[in-house]
């Protein structure tokens, strides 16, 4: 009797070991609000919304969008739910995001590719909750949202645009915003005019508000010079100690003069009280800067 018990415990197990090696894995990511699954990880598309090529290797943690598009119109839903520890999104071609909130993500999350990316969402284009960073490098990635571009916790999330060309709009609460910090690898942000991280409002922000219209993130290597170069001389280039600002025709708007650094570092601001001045720039370290007053911009190198 004992026997016959033994043997039917043990069928019984390994009953239960069979199927667990037959069920599918389950990942820590959603599309279009449906779990990516080692069964349909291959091929995303055939989740309703979802169109061209999405694919998961978890084995990379790579999320491949190839000319995509991936919409849900499910309220409240995410286009892209991650909760997996550094996950790259992977942009081949020209992609689209279209949900209530774009992409969510509470880990770190890179954003790359030689690729796009446009979101659209009603609340927040990309949310960042807790400690989620976000790094978008060597792409192209537009945000629009009615409330929220990119936002996440105030003290705890950390934002790097790393040579990426990005333009976020968060029509109602900030188009970056709830932010820790924002980092810019040989990037520069290129409009408004005079627009900066804060640190006190942790956000991208412009006279003291924070900015609801299109913040412009460029690779410096993008930003082209002005073109009529007697609208600002600067002199001597290259320099040493004291660099030399002269201003055409100064306009009582743009009366700020900034300075950055190769990686987009906001390094000097000054104001401007007439069309000709003096600047001290011993402190900075030798390299390529920008110098920027309302639109006219040029580059000089500080020896």
């Amino acid at each position: 009797m004992k026997s016959k018990n033994l043997q039917f415990i043990l069928l019984l197990l390994t009953g239960v070991f069979l199927n667990s090696a037959t069920m599918a894995q389950n990942y820590n990511l959603y599309i279009a609000e449906v779990q990516v699954t080692e069964d349909n990880a291959g091929d995303l598309s055939v989740i309703d919304g979802v169109e061209g090529t999405v694919t998961y290797d978890d084995n990379t943690k790579t999320l491949t969008l190839d000319n995509a598009t991936i919409e849900c119109e499910v309220e409240y839903a995410s286009g892209i739910k991650s909760y997996i520890e550094n996950l790259k999104i992977n942009l081949v071609g020209e992609n689209t995001l279209n949900s209530y909130d774009g992409l969510y993500s509470n880990k770190a999350t890179e954003i790359t590719g030689n690729g796009s990316l446009v979101v659209t969402a009603d609340e927040a284009g990309i949310f960042l909750p807790n400690e989620a960073s976000l790094t978008i490098k060597n792409c192209s990635v537009e945000v629009i949202s009615n409330i929220f571009g990119i936002s996440g916790t105030p003290e705890l999330t950390e934002v790097i645009i790393d040579n990426a060309s990005v333009k976020v709009t968060g029509m109602e609460a900030g188009s970056i915003t709830n932010i820790a910090s924002l980092t810019l690898i040989n990037c520069a942000i290129t409009a408004p005019e005079g627009a900066a991280f804060d640190e006190e409002l942790k956000a991208v922000a412009l006279n003291g508000e924070i900015v609801t219209e299109q913040v412009v993130i460029e690779p410096i290597t993008g930003i082209q010079e002005t073109e009529n170069m007697q609208d600002i001389a600067v002199y001597p280039n290259p320099v040493n100690d004291y660099i030399t600002v002269n201003i055409d025709e100064l306009n009582s708007n743009n009366q700020d003069l900034q300075i950055y650094d190769i990686t987009g570092k906001l390094v000097l601001k000054q104001n401007i009280d007439n069309g000709t001045m003096k600047i001290d720039i011993k402190h900075l370290k030798s390299g390529v800067y920008i110098i920027k007053n309302g639109g006219n911009i040029r580059k000089f190198i500080k020896n």
